[in-house]
Parts: C-alpha cells; sequence; structure tokens
C-alpha cells in the first residue's frame, strides 16, 4: 500500500509543507531521507520521531531514533539524549507497523539546535498506482528554511514565502526521481 503524508513544518510564521506518498513498508528512516530531500536540506544534524497518535489512539514516550552507530552522510554528531522515552531504531521500523488509520500522527524534530518540529499526519492510504515512481512529492507550500537558520527566522531575515509551487516541485521529484537512495544526500 500507499501512505500519504502531509509533513507539515511548525513554528515558521507562514505555512511550510509538503504532501508525499511513500510505500508503507518504507522504514523510518527511509521516510526521514524523503523529508530531507522534500525540504531541501542536507541531513548534517540529528533527527528523531516521536508517536503521537498510532491506529486511532493516542500514544506517549515512544521515540523511534537513528542506531546509536548511525552518523548521516554530513553528520558529525552521535546520538542518544532521549532516555525518556521507549527508543525503537528508525531502521528497523516501518511505516506500516505505526500508521494504521488515516489522522495517525507523529512528531518529526531535526537539528536540535534550531529544533525544526514538523507535523506528519496520514491523509490517506491507497492502492499503488503501477505508472508512478515512489516516493513523490504531490504539493507543496512554500520555501523551506535553510540549515541553521533559526536566528535568521526569529530576527525577520528569512524570507519563505514562494507562489511557485511548481518549481518546488520539480525540485523535490527531480531528486526522489526513479533510482532515489539515500546516497543521493551524499551528493548535495
Amino acid at each position: 500500500m500507499i501512505f500519504q503524508f502531509k509533513i507539515a513544518l511548525l513554528d515558521v510564521g507562514v505555512p511550510v509543507w509538503r504532501r508525499v506518498q511513500v510505500n508503507s513498508e518504507s522504514t523510518f528512516l527511509e521516510l526521514h531521507e524523503v523529508i530531507q530531500v522534500s525540504f531541501d536540506w542536507y541531513d548534517s544534524h540529528l533527527h528523531n520521531f516521536s508517536i503521537r497518535k498510532s491506529n486511532g489512539e493516542p500514544v506517549q514516550n515512544i521515540s523511534i531514533e537513528p542506531d546509536n552507530d548511525y552518523q548521516g552522510p554530513n553528520s558529525d554528531s552521535g546520538w542518544g539524549q532521549f532516555s525518556s522515552s521507549i527508543k525503537k531504531l528508525g531502521e528497523d521500523e516501518t511505516l506500516d507497523k505505526w500508521f494504521k488509520k488515516e489522522k495517525d500522527r507523529i512528531i518529526y524534530t531535526y537539528d536540535f539546535g534550531d529544533d525544526w518540529e514538523h507535523e506528519i499526519v496520514l491523509e490517506k492510504i491507497v492502492k499503488p498506482d503501477p505508472k508512478t515512481h515512489y516516493p513523490i512529492c504531490l504539493k507543496a507550500k512554500n520555501d523551506a528554511p535553510e540549515e541553521n537558520s533559526r536566528g535568521d527566522l526569529i530576527d525577520g531575515d528569512s524570507f519563505l514565502i514562494n507562489p511557485d509551487a511548481k518549481e518546488i516541485l520539480q525540485e523535490i521529484n527531480g531528486l526522489l526521481g526513479e533510482g532515489f537512495s539515500p546516497s543521493k544526500l551524499d551528493s548535495f
């Protein structure tokens, strides 16, 4: 099956979101990679997923993180600051284990300094279209902030409004296109 997600970047002053479709059997690490491409980031910071709603029920204290040995292609940091939650490994956990019903959701946090939080909501579960290569971005709203720019955003020095959604989609889908793999993140 194919999961359609709306991934909304929270607390940036304007709506910034992406609507993507991914295979339901993808891992959380693969979803992380799709988010990195979709928001034009470089995987140079730590991240985690916090399960908030699964199978229509609220969930607390479940965190999906990279393996302690995982270092993103451009990361220079270790892992392990979330000791108060039950941890699962992102490269082992598949999306279909946690996303069961429409409106199930998680919070994805990227860069614990800038603290970019994204709400990821399962909008639809659909059958795969044999003519479509997944993952794919269907819609996009506005530009994402640049890496390490939270201070600029707070100071009002960052401009995210971009009315050209087609341009954003072309760029994202060019990177997510056939043959997408984690190694594409290395080339940023």
